[in-house]
C-alpha cells in the first residue's frame, strides 16, 4: 500500500483544505498505530517463544546430566561389585571395611539410587545411556 501521506510536510498540509489535511493526518496516525501494534505483537510472540523454549532447553540439560550421572554411577557400581571378586581383598576382612571401601567409590544415596534403577529397569537403561 503506498504511503502518500508520509511525504507531506507541515507546510504542504497547511496549504491543503482542512478536510484533506485531516484525512492525511488520520491516514498517517492509522499507519503508525498499525505498525506499532505489529511491532508489539512481534515482540510478544518472540518473548512467548523464548519462555516456552527455556523449559525445554533446561529439561534437556537436566536429562543429559541425569544420564551422565547414571553412567558414572554404573561405572562405580561395577567397581563395587568387583570388590567381591578382588583377590587382594582378604576373606577375613570385615564387611564394615568392604562397606567403607564401597562408600569411598560411591556415596550411599547414589548407590541406593543405582540399586533401585537396576532392580526396576535392569541394566538395559544404563547401557542405552552410555551411547
Amino acid at each position: 500500500m503506498p504511503r502518500w501521506w508520509t511525504t507531506y510536510t507541515v507546510y504542504k498540509l497547511k496549504r491543503m483544505t482542512p478536510a484533506v489535511s485531516r484525512l492525511c493526518l488520520l491516514c498517517f496516525v492509522h499507519d503508525r498505530y498499525r505498525r506499532l501494534n505489529d511491532h508489539l505483537l512481534s515482540a510478544f510472540c518472540s518473548l512467548v517463544r523464548r519462555y516456552t523454549d527455556e523449559p525445554a532447553k533446561s529439561t534437556k540439560e537436566a536429562l543429559y546430566q541425569h544420564r551422565r550421572q547414571a553412567s558414572e554411577d554404573l561405572d562405580q557400581g561395577m567397581k563395587i561389585l568387583q570388590l567381591f571378586l578382588d583377590p587382594t581383598v582378604a576373606d577375613e576382612m570385615s564387611f564394615a571395611n568392604v562397606r567403607a571401601r564401597a562408600r569411598a567409590l560411591l556415596p550411599p544415596d547414589r548407590l541406593a539410587r543405582l540399586c533401585e534403577h537396576l532392580a526396576r529397569d535392569g541394566l538395559k537403561q544404563f547401557v542405552d545411556c552410555r551411547h
